[in-house]
């Protein structure tokens, strides 16, 4: 009986430390992700000022300024997976 708590034991640590190294992965790949989405929000952003900077320059009287919202997606837990 002894033997199998053991050997159970073993078993969970070792699924427990391969959680571990999956989930600082997927915390590397979402910061990534993150990242990126900042990025492509700022390149819109520019190609929205150029466009409304083109459109004024090309007809003064009939600009019309098109918005669109980009969020970047921030979960409520960010600051638990920061803190690990």
């Amino acid at each position: 009986m002894y033997e199998q708590v053991n050997k159970r034991l073993e078993e969970l640590y070792h699924q427990f430390e391969q959680g571990n190294v999956k989930l600082m992965r997927m915390e590397r790949e979402r910061t990534e992700l993150r990242e990126t989405l900042v990025r492509i929000q700022g390149a819109i952003q520019v190609l929205k000022e150029m466009s409304a900077q083109h459109n004024q320059q090309n007809s003064p009287g009939d600009f019309v300024e098109e918005t669109a919202e980009v969020c970047v997606p921030v979960s409520l837990d960010e600051q638990e997976f920061e803190d690990k």
